[in-house]
């Protein structure tokens, strides 16, 4: 680090004197004034009771032109995200926006509404395209899975948003923040040169040319970069902060310190009600009416149209599932187990037929676990699972220690644990199994198959999907 620092000092002694030395050989102050005339002129500023004025009417009308823009731009691109028709109605004004140069926004603003509120103005029409446009690409590469997966456990929304929308749109809007934090301050000064409202760093750069006091020029240069310098490390330092928060609230320290007591008073006082809907939701069947499905016909993997050709998967399916039942569904890969599931689980609507459901959770062939979140949260993905409930649950397949780390930290194993804690978590009706045993090995298979015995007493649907058969064994 002391060596990096020693480098980018010499870096920078190594420009000032070319600087200085171009000043000494062209020798004329006007033309081109050197690094000391520069510092006297900026010390002399400083002297000044007019200069912090100047500069906080600059940065602040700047920081809120870009704040304003930056809280706009990923709302409005939220509602774009979610509304197909406001992002086409929006693209003609966003490509405009992109397009235009400042100089055109500032004079048709100087001309609109004078001088007060231009650098305002300006700074935000340069920063909320880029906003806007980072927040639809960021929330579009959110992870497909993740989504499905909080459509079946019917996720609270605000867990959605933290825990699976702003990991995907943090790093978009930290590479846009970049650019535009900088495109902000070079936006705002060149508006403030060209309408030159009072108390302003462009006043005072545009009065500097008119006398020509080139050193003038040179020291508001260095205030406008120290400024966007600061700025930016502030902004970019709090909004790092926030991404890399783990949990929407501090409940770490809450659950370390819990006590046995506290779990069983929780567990006893709150799911009576909750218990009594389990049982009259598990009195229905889950039925299969004539139902067809096949990749390429009108439908994919992902919703309408995600096939190439066709391939019909399933033919006329007619099926009771008996309430409190366990079910397997053999068969070689490619033969349309988790094509049913998926079915089942609405996550897909058939072609063909109808299907009755009730209220169901799932454990997908893959974990889709949410990767900066410990086990705990992960777990209270499925809906009414508040954090004592899911580390209760936890502290049955995991070390204590384990269950609050991030689960990107976890062995495979501990992972597969933490998908099946979650989908039985939910205490849904049905619950549907899709090759539960992966990246277990066979002790770990049995120790699955007593969670699946506790929940046959409970009176849970069971419907699991495999291909090997030593792994059903004991089920």
């Amino acid at each position: 680090m002391r060596s990096r620092t020693m480098k980018k000092m010499a870096i920078a002694v190594f420009w000032l004197a070319v600087w200085q030395s171009t000043a000494i050989v062209v020798d004329n102050a006007v033309l081109l004034a050197g690094p000391a005339e520069t510092a006297y002129a900026l010390i002399q500023n400083v002297a000044k009771a007019d200069f912090w004025k100047t500069v906080c009417y600059s940065a602040g009308r700047i920081c809120l032109g870009f704040l304003s823009a930056f809280f706009l731009g990923i709302l409005v691109g939220c509602a774009a995200y979610c509304k197909k028709g406001i992002r086409e109605i929006l693209a003609p004004v966003i490509s405009a926006a992109k397009a235009v140069p400042v100089a055109v926004f500032a004079v048709l603003l100087l001309i609109w509404f004078g001088s007060t509120g231009l650098t305002v103005w300006v700074s935000f029409l340069i920063v909320f395209p880029q906003v806007y446009t980072s927040t639809i690409a960021g929330l579009s590469s959110t992870d497909r899975q993740l989504i499905e997966m909080a459509q079946v456990m019917k996720t609270e929304r605000f867990k959605k948003i933290f825990f699976m929308y702003r990991p995907a749109l943090m790093p978009y809007l930290m590479g846009c923040c970049k650019t535009a934090l900088g495109m902000s301050w070079k936006s705002g000064i060149a508006a403030e040169v060209i309408g030159t409202p009072a108390f302003s760093i462009g006043e005072r750069l545009y009065l500097s040319k008119v006398y020509l006091d080139t050193a003038g020029i040179f020291a508001w240069t260095v205030v406008i970069i120290l400024l966007s310098l600061l700025f930016e490390k502030v902004f970019l330092y709090l909004l790092k902060s926030y991404a890399d928060r783990r949990e929407p609230f501090r409940s770490g320290r809450h659950l370390k310190n819990r006590t046995e007591d506290s779990i069983v008073h929780g567990n006893k006082n709150g799911n009576k009600n909750e218990n009594k809907e389990k049982q009259n939701a598990r009195q229905q069947d889950f039925i299969f009416r004539d139902v067809s499905y096949g990749y390429g016909s009108g439908y994919g993997r992902y919703g309408k149209y995600g096939g190439c050709g066709t391939k019909d998967v399933l033919k006329h399916v007619n099926l009771t599932l008996h309430a409190g039942e366990r079910y397997c569904l053999m068969g070689m890969s490619g033969r349309g187990k988790t094509t049913l599931l998926r079915l089942a689980a609405g996550l897909i609507e058939p072609e063909k037929g109808s299907i009755s459901r009730t209220s169901c959770s799932m454990l997908f062939q893959e974990d889709r676990l949410c990767e900066q979140a410990n086990a705990v949260w992960n777990v209270c993905m499925a809906q009414g699972i508040d954090t004592q409930t899911a580390l209760r649950h936890l502290e049955q397949i995991l070390e204590p220690a384990d269950c609050l780390r991030p689960v990107c930290e976890l062995s495979g194993g501990m992972r597969r644990r933490v998908a099946l804690c979650r989908a039985v978590a939910a205490e849904s009706a049905v619950l549907f199994l899709d090759e539960p045993f992966n990246g277990l090995d066979k002790d770990g298979a049995k120790e699955i198959c007593k969670v699946f015995e506790t929940l046959k007493k409970g009176g849970t649907t069971i419907i699991l999907a495999d291909h090997n058969i030593w792994e059903l064994g004991d089920l």
